[in-house]
């Protein structure tokens, strides 16, 4: 007498196993009818995406998927198929990472400084995503004056300390403006950028023609 046996076998891959929220992955399913028996009225479905199929003696499907995934996070979808006589599940296990993303913070700086003064500014430059910002670029302007720095990968938070004169401004209000670029591991750039200012007061008769002076020494040294 023969023994009917209703069986499936299921199997899915990922495309990506890592990918950021702005991509999509592509996830290809099989299925295969491993019993002696047609299997009739499979709902096969991939998280809420369900269609319904017959399965022939040996026959097989393909089914794909796109996986679009806004949050950030080790994340799981779930691939069915059913019916009255078989049910089987597989779990497609996949990380999304989030946008790469550094802000300016804690800016310090004197709001005043004379011509024959010596000071400091610093920041700090946050990481305030999960995804590590790659080819980071970090420029300081003012004025004439330019500083870069630049960093492969940016894992954790990063102090600045910058020395200045500041017989190197110009007189009145000078406005410092920080501009930080970065790309994730695809390639994609990202940038933001801070403003600060700082007065340079007191300024006598001769310091005034001496500004003129170190202003024009700093435009040529720029153009070198």
């Amino acid at each position: 007498e023969k023994v009917y046996s209703k069986d499936v076998e299921i199997s899915c891959q990922i495309d990506q196993k890592e990918f950021y929220s702005y991509e999509t992955a592509l996830v290809k399913c099989k299925i295969k009818n491993i019993g002696n028996t047609v299997l009739k009225n499979l709902n096969v479905c991939f998280e809420s995406e369900c269609s319904k199929t017959n399965l022939g003696i040996v026959q097989e499907n393909n089914f794909n998927y796109t996986v679009e995934k806004p949050v950030a996070g080790i994340q799981e979808s779930i691939f069915k198929v059913k019916n009255i006589d078989v049910s089987k599940a597989e779990y497609i296990e996949y990380t999304v990472l989030d946008k790469p993303e550094i802000k300016i913070n804690e800016i310090e700086a004197p709001n005043e400084v004379e011509y024959i003064d010596q000071f400091k500014i610093s920041f700090l430059l946050s990481k305030e995503s999960n995804s590590i910002p790659e080819n980071v670029e970090v420029t300081l302007f003012q004025n004439n004056f330019e500083k870069t720095w630049t960093v492969k990968e940016f894992p954790e938070d990063r102090k600045f300390v910058i020395n200045l004169l500041g017989k190197n401004l110009k007189k009145n209000v000078n406005e410092f403006n920080i501009v930080v670029k970065y790309e994730d591991g695809n390639g994609k750039s990202y940038e933001t950028q801070e403003n600060f200012f700082i007065n340079l007061t007191n300024v006598t008769l001769i310091q005034n023609v001496l500004l003129v002076f170190n202003q024009f020494v700093l435009f040529v040294d720029g153009l070198v």
